[in-house]
Formats: C-alpha cells, structure tokens, sequence
C-alpha cells in the first residue's frame, strides 16, 4: 500500500462571522491556531481513495460533492472514492449556511477549493510505499450531554450515565518520507464556546500539533458525536489547548504498542442516499413554535435581548424555507423574502441528500456517515462489522444535521425539536438511523467484510 499526505491553511481573515453559536454574533477577533485542510491519499494497485480533513463546522450537500469530484480529479479516481470529513468545529468560518447566523461565504469556499486542491496535488506526490498499523488510546475528552431534568425533561447538560466515547481509534501509515495517522473519537468541539471569538479548530487541531510535533502528519475524523459534549466545554482557548494536546500524547502512547497489519490491500464502497423526512403537523401548530421557549442557547445567553431575536429570526427563516422548499417540489417556486404561508403545508418533504461512504484497508473499517450522528448509532455499527478495529467517522460529505434514533423522538430535547430550525426542512424519519445503518453494513459486505 501507498500513503501520501500534505496540508494547508484553510484560515480565513479576521472580522468575518463564526459559525456554531446562534448566541456569538461577534465577529472573528483573531486566530488560536490556525484552520486546515489535511489531505490523505492512499493506493493499491490502481486504486486511489482520499480522506479530506477539514476544520469547518460542516458543507452543504453541493458543496462537499463538488469538493469530492475536484479531488477526485486530482487524484485519478472517482468522486465516490473521496470522503469528505469535516471536524464540526464550532469555532470556523461560514462554510455552511446556518440560520439565525448566515449563508455560507461564496468567497471562503473559493478559497477552501484553491487550498484543497493545492493539497490533494501535494499528497499525491507524496506517495510511497507504508507499513499500516492500528492501536487503540484509551484516552477521551467527552460525556453525553443529553441529561434529564425534572420539571424541564431533556437539556443540554451532562449525562455520566448514558453511553459516551472512552477510547480514540487509530490508523498508523509509516513510510520512510513521513508517517501519517489517521485517528477517529466522538466528541463535540466546543471547548471554546459562543463568548469566545477566536477562529479555531478547538481540540482537534490542538491534538494535531501534540503529534506534528512528535513528527507525525494526522487527519482526523470526528466520530458519532450528535450526543456527545467535550467535559470542559465553553472554558476556552486554553481548555482546547489542554484537552487537544492530551488527546494528542493519548495517541502517541498507543502507537508504542500498535500492531501492523500484513499486506492490507485497499477497497471503497459508497452509497447516495436521500433520507426521509416525517410528515409535517399542521400549519398552526409550526407558528406556535416560534414563540415557544427555546433549548438552543444556554440560560446565561437567553437573557441577552439580541440572542433571543436572533433565535426568533432563525426559526421564521425555517418556516419561509419550508413554504419555498415545499413550492418547489410541487412545481411553484416561491422566493419571496417573506412569503405567507399557505394554510396547509403538504405533508411530504423531498427527501434528504446524504452519502455513506467505507474503506477498508485490510480488515480495518472505516465508516463515514453524513451529519450529527448519536454516538450509540455509530457504536451498533462498529457491533455488527467483524474487524479489529472499525472507525465510524461522522459529519462528513453533506452536513444533514441530526439524525436522531427514533427513540430519542418521544424523550425530546434540544436535538430532536428544535435543531432542524437551524439546519435542514424538518425533522428526519424514524427511520433514518436505520437506513444509514444498513447502508453502512450494505458496503462493508460488498468489500468482502464479514458481520457478526
């Protein structure tokens, strides 16, 4: 097998929106450290594949197809051998649109482009024959964040009792030029928190400095982390520094005892998918949410006048997006500003545009799923797919929000209720977690995995 990686700033100027927080509306101030875009090229034979690693919140669904096909080009192979993982970072540049905050910047994706081509043309010359092994840090910075509060039901708190991340997966590709790791753990990238401006790629980038440092490239995947919160969110720069760089030496430790894999071969599988919506309720019954109380911001940020507008905008925006999307699919297209709702929506969405994507390099599985995905989805994956070592990467190719297991409907919360607003038409099928399930198993048989 062949390896071959390369990087680039990805950081954009200063004074410019930051997307993640509805409750942050100042601008970018300055840099922790810097954004990148971490490219991983691997081959075998004539197969290419690529691993994209982006410090962005997210891309929308055009956007990170378009992205994969570039690369794609690049690197002589098809669009569908290209995975695209963003980090989710909550502290990057309007790379997806995000209501109540904006419209992804026209200009940054330019930019992005330029610089991930300039990578992926890097990489590709970096290719040299590695040594692939695989180890397992017991090292985690999160906890589940879905905690039940009598009186309230489902916050975003902490929750020790419910199913959290305890340990990071990684893939070693050792060659003689360089040696690259590819590490995968389930935690939300908020250690820096809406009351902080810097542009940063929190703990993830942080992590990637501890091994840069220690002379190892890296790309991370952020796992299945729709639930997960890191244990010192919102404490800042300096908290992001501390748990990026322990996550960093936790890696590092487990490489000692990593174990090499005997003549992996490379083999991809992908998936289109378009994920259902549910039916829509009555028209009543959507107006009536904008006035109800919201479990989006924290109670400290509530109280600030132009946070609770920005919330109220974020969810009339949803309703004029449902009354366009809506038009559209039935043949009449409405685009003004403000339209009024009919007094009926149908009932059916078009479906969601999603992509599953698995590698396998030799009997290790990489799965990547699409948008915010529960850590307890990733983990009946990882449960079915016989290998010693699987990763279940989440928010890569298109940023579809939460895709919530269908349990989570009835128990409610912040995620389920309230976070397609934001993000997306309406809340997805009960079903969803489901389908991506399936697909992901679907790819790994047809590489030739076996399940359990």
């Amino acid at each position: 097998m062949f390896a071959g990686f390369a990087a680039a700033d990805i950081t954009p100027a200063i004074g410019g929106p930051l997307n993640g927080f509805i409750a942050r509306y100042q601008p970018a101030s300055g840099v922790d450290i810097p954004l990148l875009a971490r490219v991983l090229v691997l081959q075998d034979g004539n197969l290419r594949a690529a691993v994209v690693g982006l410090d962005t919140l997210g891309l929308a669904d055009e956007t990170a197809e378009s992205l994969a096909l570039t690369v794609s080009q690049i690197a002589g192979t098809k669009a569908e051998n290209v995975v695209i993982a963003t980090s989710h970072t909550h502290s990057g540049p309007m790379a997806a649109p995000l209501r109540g905050i904006g419209p992804a910047d026209a200009v940054y994706l330019a930019m992005l482009k330029r610089q991930v081509s300039a990578a992926a043309q890097q990489a590709l010359k970096a290719l040299e024959p590695v040594a692939v092994k695989w180890s397992v840090a017991s090292v985690f910075l999160g906890m589940n964040r879905r905690q039940f509060v009598p009186g309230q039901g489902v916050v975003l708190g902490m929750n020790p009792d419910a199913p959290t991340d305890r340990a990071t997966r990684v893939l070693l590709f050792e060659g003689q030029q360089a040696k690259t790791v590819l590490f995968e753990h389930a935690c939300h990238p908020y250690c820096l928190g809406p009351q902080h401006t810097l542009l940063s790629p929190d703990f993830w980038g942080h992590a990637g400095a501890e091994l840069t440092q220690a002379g190892f490239n890296c790309v991370y995947l952020n796992g299945c982390s729709g639930d997960i919160r890191p244990i010192r969110a919102f404490e800042g720069p300096q908290a992001a520094k501390d748990e990026g760089r322990r996550l960093g030496r936790g890696i590092l430790q487990s490489l000692a005892t990593a174990k090499e894999l005997d003549n992996p071969t490379l083999a991809v599988a992908s998936e289109r998918l378009g994920l259902k919506c549910q039916p829509l309720p009555p028209l009543a019954e959507l107006q009536a949410q904008i006035e109800a109380a919201d479990r989006t911001v924290r109670a400290e940020d509530r109280v600030d006048p132009i946070v609770g507008q920005r919330v109220k905008n974020a969810f009339t925006l949803w309703l004029d997006d449902l009354r366009r999307i809506m038009g559209e699919k039935h043949g009449q297209p409405t685009r003004e500003p403000r339209p009024e709702l009919p007094p009926e929506l149908p009932p059916e969405l078009p479906p969601v545009p999603a992509r599953v994507t698995v590698l396998k390099v030799g009997p290790v599985a990489i799965v990547t799923l699409p948008g915010e995905i529960f850590y307890e989805t990733g983990q009946a994956i990882a449960a079915k797919i016989q290998a010693p070592l699987t990763m279940t990467g989440a928010y890569c190719h298109a940023y579809v929000g939460y895709v919530c297991p269908a349990a989570v409907y009835s128990q409610g919360g912040y995620e389920p209720d309230e976070s397609h607003r934001f993000v997306g038409w309406w809340k997805l099928g009960l079903d969803a977690t489901a389908v991506l399930q399936r697909s992901a198993l679907e790819c790994w048989r047809q590489l030739g995995g076996s399940l359990r």
